[in-house]
């Protein structure tokens, strides 16, 4: 894993926590959201459990999906709006459905966040 990848990996974490953040008292899915990690079915656990899911989990959807686009992305601020932008998307799709996404879901999410970035 290069620099890169880590960075990305935090910003998207970024956009994670800060979202996580704002739940609080707000509907989950079927249920008020009362605080920390454990937000949806399916969450992968706590900050840690969670950052080890973008890890392995969401950042390659995203570097996967990214990577088809003409843009250079390593180290740009371009990518690291995108990375935070799909942070939010994550817990904006828990906060919808209740669930955390899975393969399918994080590649809408990543083609939707590359695409609402790219078209700003």
């Amino acid at each position: 894993m290069n620099q890169f990848n880590v960075q990305s990996i935090v910003y998207i974490c970024i956009g994670v926590d800060a979202e996580i953040l704002n739940l609080k008292g707000k509907v989950v899915g079927d249920r008020v959201f009362d605080g920390g990690y454990e937000c949806a079915d399916g969450c992968p656990g706590g900050m840690l459990e969670t950052t080890h899911w973008v890890m392995n989990d969401a950042f390659p959807v995203l570097e996967r999906i990214a990577n088809g686009r003409e843009e250079e992305m390593a180290g740009s601020e371009w990518l690291y709006i995108v990375c935070e932008e799909f942070g939010r998307d994550i817990i904006g799709h828990v906060k919808q459905t209740g669930i955390w996404p899975d393969d399918n879901i994080l590649e809408e999410l990543a083609k939707a966040a590359i695409n609402k970035v790219a078209n700003e």
